[in-house]
């Protein structure tokens, strides 16, 4: 039987772990970590569980084309989700706008709330209405279209660019002709870089619309939890606790893989699911760096900067229904990590998910964005008190800011946890402690090649490779097993639910 080594037990390894073992291949999977999820991740602090991972699912509505591919996985039908009807709130000055999901009742909140940017907000959700409207197939990955396959790709794809065109414009050029100080700041924070094109923000406007953005119950952790028992119940082998060192390379073709204790493992194909600098700059040891990888990791043109602190706080109280799922709070004191200054932060209020705290109590969940991850790793390595000093510091000043919002916090607080970005290298591996990979939309546009020249036999997969989010991550996993399959002249068999 063909074996597979895949390296990394995150969603993207447990996808092409899963899809290659229902079509008949055996494969292993080895992860750092002493659990799998990758940044798929949860952990306790008591009796509260910290959900490091989902604030919203996409692709979720059966009627989505990557429907089938997650429903496959982890069994869709029997997954409780919430699926939010407004997404969140932002305040200024007084002033509060509801993000409802439905386009037609945004558009009047919008007009309601901001009546001096009515073309623009025409303009807008008149954008978002259309992108609604495009369906992507997703049924088969690109590498292994036939030629109406791929007729049918180009066409939706088509209108999909057009679409990305003319809305290309960086959200904070955007923002400048935006009237109405909420509007703006909703527009600014919303997809967090303001780098991004408003199209990303119009694409998730849309994705809310048509109902096609959940929370799974039981969150990161039962997802994880589901993708492992498909993955092992179809005969995967999980090693956790298992850091890869190399991928061992005979005459041009991946062979194996040797893990940190020395020991090899052999195997006919190896998929690196793994963080994308790490595989080509360590795990190959830039031995197969062609024109494309020059640039993506070892330039700095596309370098991820930006990391975060994902602040968590265990509450003894609830809250009521007006703050569904995330509310956008204004900060009373701006707080800088690294060059950059934070006015806003988004906080999730997990009202929505009984399973991460007990009755009676919440976890609220905010995150602020930082471009000084080497000063995090530092700090940690050479002052570890100052470390735990300076995120402690930083929890208690957000405390502030969300007991002045809320109100009666502060005397409820009885769990307190910050990950920096040191934290996301520790655990995950990931280039600079960047959780969402690229932030250069560009790569998510036209994505990194799956396969490296003059290399055979290895393929990458996960959000390096521009499949970025849960969906996106099954999806690059599926199409792996995919390409796989046509290479061994096998007919691709989707995994079953059933």
């Amino acid at each position: 039987m063909t074996k597979v080594l895949i390296v990394g037990g995150g969603v993207a390894g447990l996808s092409a772990g899963a899809h290659l073992q229902m079509n008949g291949y055996e494969t292993e999977i080895y992860e750092m970590h002493k659990i799998p999820g990758g940044l798929c991740t949860a952990w306790k602090r008591g009796e509260y569980t910290i959900d490091g991972c989902v604030h919203w699912w996409v692709n979720t509505n059966p009627q989505d084309p990557c429907y089938p591919i997650v429903n496959g996985l982890v069994d869709m039908d029997h997954f409780p989700r919430v699926t939010y009807e407004e997404f969140c709130t932002i305040e200024d000055k007084g002033t509060v706008l509801h993000f409802y999901s439905n386009l037609e009742r945004f558009e009047e909140e919008l007009k309601r709330v901001c009546p001096q940017d009515g073309p623009i907000i025409e303009e807008l959700i008149k954008g978002a209405k259309k992108i609604a409207s495009i369906k992507i197939p997703a049924d088969k990955a690109p590498e292994v279209m036939n030629l109406w396959d791929r007729i049918r790709m180009i066409k939706s794809m088509a209108t999909m660019g057009a679409m990305a065109k003319k809305w290309s414009q960086p959200i904070g050029e955007y923002v400048k002709k935006i009237k109405s100080p909420v509007l703006r700041k909703l527009l600014s924070c919303f997809p967090f870089y303001p780098q991004f094109p408003i199209f990303a923000f119009l694409m998730h406007a849309s994705l809310f619309h048509n109902k096609n953005a959940s929370y799974p119950i039981g969150g990161a952790q039962e997802l994880i939890n589901r993708l492992v028992h498909r993955y092992t119940s179809l005969g995967g082998k999980l090693f956790c606790n298992s850091k890869v060192e190399k991928v061992l390379v005979e005459n041009g073709t991946a062979k194996g893989l040797r893990l940190g204790n020395g020991i090899s493992c052999a195997g006919d194909y190896v998929i690196s699911a793994a963080d994308g600098h790490h595989t080509m700059s360590q795990l190959l040891d830039r031995q197969y760096v062609d024109k494309e990888s020059q640039e993506l990791y070892f330039t700095e043109k596309h370098v991820p900067k930006m990391s975060q602190l994902y602040i968590s706080l265990g509450v003894a109280r609830t809250f009521n229904d007006s703050f569904k799922p995330v509310v956008y709070i204004p900060l009373q004191r701006p707080i800088k990590i690294g060059t950059i200054e934070t006015t806003h932060v988004l906080v999730t209020v997990r009202n929505f998910d009984p399973t991460l705290a007990p009755k009676g109590k919440t976890v609220l969940s905010m995150f602020i964005v930082a471009d000084n991850a080497d000063y995090w790793v530092r700090l940690r390595n050479e002052k570890r008190e100052a470390y735990e000093q300076e995120k402690m510091q930083i929890a208690k000043q957000m405390i502030e800011e969300v007991d002045a919002y809320f109100g009666n916090i502060k005397e409820n607080v009885e769990m307190i946890d910050v990950a920096t970005p040191a934290s996301y290298i520790r655990y995950t591996n990931n280039w600079n402690g960047a959780p969402s990979g690229w932030q250069d939309f560009q790569l998510f546009v036209n994505p990194p090649k799956k396969q490296i020249k003059n290399l055979k036999n290895f393929f990458l997969c996960g959000q390096w490779l521009g499949d970025g989010g849960l969906t996106g991550s099954m999806k690059s996993g599926r199409d792996i097993a995919q390409i796989v399959c046509k290479k061994e002249g096998k007919k691709f068999k989707l995994a079953s639910s059933s």
